[in-house]
Order: structure tokens, then sequence, then C-alpha cells
């Protein structure tokens, strides 16, 4: 992958974590988390990347209420269907530290499209 590509991809898991965050942040407002709106699928991308997007949203303290166990890598007894990561997702939520991070990308994308536009008039 050069560093064109990384740059890309990497971009493509933060707004990923971003969703993530938003629809967490979202169903603050909700009894009852709907799982259905929740899912690899929901998010386009594989389920594999869901569950390690979720671990480092765990890992760093974003989101609580969720459990993903990394299974490690097949071996020759495991079949064709194996998954590597299991999810379990109970009392899904985003923590204050996730909020703040939402927080502060907000500001962030608001000052670098205010700079951007400044920078597109100026001469």
């Amino acid at each position: 992958m050069n560093i064109e590509t990384n740059n890309l991809y990497m971009k493509s898991v933060f707004s990923i974590m971003n969703r993530i965050l938003k629809v967490l942040e979202h169903s603050m407002d909700d009894s009852e988390f709907n799982l259905d709106d929740f899912t690899a699928k929901k998010f386009g991308i594989s389920e594999n990347k869901f569950a390690r997007i979720l671990k480092l949203l765990i890992d760093d303290g974003y989101i609580e209420g969720v459990k993903v166990i990394d299974r490690g890598e097949p071996t020759v007894f495991d079949g064709a269907d194996y998954d590597r990561f299991k999810v379990s997702i109970g009392d899904i939520g985003i923590t204050l530290k996730g909020l703040k991070y939402l927080a502060e990308n907000t500001v962030l994308a608001s000052v670098y499209r205010t700079v951007k536009s400044v920078k597109d008039i100026m001469p």
C-alpha cells in the first residue's frame, strides 16, 4: 500500500469511527438501542473491519458495552465459515471520552472548512 492509498484508507477508518460514535451519540435520546442499525453492512464495511474498529474504540475508551474477542488466525481444523472476531453487544453506549472526541472533531472540521474557504477566496 503506497502512502496515498494508506492515507485514503486511514481517512476511511476515521470516517467510520466518527459515524459509529455519532450513531451512539444520537442513540442517547432513545430508550432502547436498535441493533439492526448497528451492523457492518449498515456502515458498508466487512465484519472483520467492523470488529477491528469497535475494538479500537473500546481499547481507547470511546465506547462501552461491547466485547470483541479475537480468536486468532484459523487453523487447519477450522471450517471455511471461521470468523476470527466475535462481537458481543450488550448495553452499548458512548463514553464521556467519546463525546469529547466528537466535539473536538466537530470544532476542527469547522475550522478546517473556514480556513479552506478563506484560502479559496484569497488570490
